[in-house]
């Protein structure tokens, strides 16, 4: 059965790369008669131009780009017709997928405009910053228009052979941990020295590098919580971005030997198809099996403790014997 939202989804999913081709038609029309016989279409690191194209050739490279784009894209949401959250997942890809080529465009035809010689047009980095950062920005409203995907109520009782952890019908109870990888705290900080070092000696755009290496140290180390109101992963050091899993959500939850690149192809917030999670390490992790037939997974020490802990909550949520 499709989601009642599907048509939306299908129907955001290609908007995204419509307006974003034709906000770039519309400008290359309005800037034709101030555009040189020769564009400029490549910049190097110092933001000089190194690659051009003929003017009347542009539109003939970008529109079949975008267009292959959203073509792509509607065929992964009409293959997961069944799959709401899959169809959320593209429809935030094409949002951000259509900025970032539809601004990228316009800045180089913005840059173009009234220049004598191309080879003289200098992209601004701090136009390119932008881009950079339109782009998930883009991604999150296409998120939000996509609308919730509630998790299916889970009525029948947990499988007999599921850890539980024996609690009252009034009892409270919570357990969390902080997990911390080394192998993210080197390569962030590999990579600020390398984008510091770069930015100050050859290049300052080299300084970008900057970004990725504090998203890495984000990820080092996370907070995990189990309690009454479900499952909660998120950044030791900040409160966002965060993972929630509502007790309602949960159907089962066991524990699984994982080894990071077998399993998930690398280490940090990884996904292989069938499972999404957080894979800091190898050994244990809990595996909570998502009403809506995922899976979510996280490394963690004392994960049995964690795993028997959600399920008893979980179930007693089911059963609506809530601690008062």
């Amino acid at each position: 059965m499709r989601s009642p939202k599907f048509a939306r989804r299908l129907l955001l999913t290609l908007v995204a790369p419509l307006l974003a081709l034709g906000g770039t038609w519309l400008l290359w029309s309005s800037l034709a008669d101030r555009l040189p016989d020769r564009l400029a279409t490549h910049f190097g690191p110092s933001g000089n131009a190194d690659g051009f194209m003929a003017t009347n050739g542009f539109l003939l490279k970008t529109g079949p780009l975008i267009g292959v784009l959203g073509i792509a894209l509607v065929v992964m949401v009409v293959a997961m017709r069944r799959n709401p959250h899959g169809q959320r997942f593209v429809v935030t890809c094409s949002f951000a997928l259509s900025a970032l080529f539809g601004l990228m465009h316009a800045q180089i035809l913005w840059g173009n405009a009234d220049a004598t010689d191309a080879s003289t047009v200098v992209l601004s980095w701090w136009a390119l910053l932008l881009v950079l950062l339109a782009a998930p920005i883009a991604g999150a409203l296409g998120y939000v228009l996509a609308g919730h995907v509630p998790a299916p109520p889970r009525t029948e009782p947990l499988p007999e052979d599921a850890p539980r952890m024996p609690l009252a019908a009034t009892e409270r109870a919570s357990w969390s941990q902080t997990i911390t990888t080394p192998l993210c705290l080197l390569g962030g900080g590999v990579l600020f020295f390398i984008g510091a070092g770069l930015g100050a000696s050859v290049a300052w755009p080299a300084l970008i590098a900057i970004l990725p290496a504090l998203l890495l140290f984000l990820s080092a180390s996370i907070r995990v919580t189990v309690n009454g109101a479900g499952m909660t992963v998120r950044p030791s050091l900040v409160s966002w971005p965060r993972k929630r899993i509502a007790l309602s959500e949960v159907a089962v939850v066991h524990v699984k030997k994982i080894r990071p690149f077998k399993d998930f192809g690398g280490w940090g917030y990884r996904f292989n198809g069938a499972a999404s999670g957080v894979v800091l390490r190898a050994g244990d992790a809990i595996v909570v099996e998502l009403t809506n037939g995922s899976e979510f997974v996280v490394t963690a020490d004392d994960a049995h403790t964690a795993a028997a802990l959600l399920n008893s909550l979980a179930e007693r949520a089911r059963t609506g014997d809530r601690p008062c």
